[in-house]
């Protein structure tokens, strides 16, 4: 009976060891993907910040000007909520009064890309001066397509029939 109960604890002993190895691989993969999806997310807050830091850059009339002559605008490495943000605003392929904002947000490695396609709903004075006043008709986050297509249209403003 002695050598039968030292097998049975031994086999237990083995069984709950590997059951607690088990859990621990199981908790450290959970830790590790809470980690990335925070991470993830924090990227995501951080592009849809750069959207709106670029429509606010905006509202200066002067940038109708660069936009019209094809040049591009944008912002590298913005420090922004403990990570860096990006973002371009151009009129590449775009009628009058649209532009495109793609803008990147970057938190410990994790990127998230957000673009938006903005329509000029017109200009009006604040504090004394003219600014213009954008309307976010469409946004697409991560792979955005390559031809935005909106309002019905194509990229060129030509409406679906």
């Amino acid at each position: 009976m002695g050598k039968t109960a030292l097998i049975l604890v031994a086999t237990l002993s083995v069984i709950v060891g590997l059951y607690s190895v088990g859990i621990k691989k199981v908790d450290s993969s959970v830790e590790r993907n809470a980690a990335t999806h925070s991470y993830k997310a924090q990227a995501e807050e951080i592009a849809k910040s750069g959207v709106q830091l670029a429509v606010n850059t905006m509202k200066s009339q002067s940038l109708k000007t660069y936009l019209k002559n094809g040049y591009k605008i944008g912002l590298l490495d913005k420090q922004m909520l403990k990570g860096t943000v990006n973002f371009t605003i151009d009129q590449t392929s775009l009628p009058d009064g649209y532009c495109r904002v793609t803008a990147v947000g970057d938190f410990k490695g994790y990127e998230a890309t957000h673009v938006a396609l903005l329509k000029l709903v017109g200009t009006g004075k604040v504090n004394g001066t003219n600014q213009d006043r954008w309307r976010i008709v469409r946004t697409y986050v991560n792979n955005p397509p390559e031809a935005v297509a909106f309002e019905g249209g194509d990229s060129k403003g030509n409406k679906n029939k």
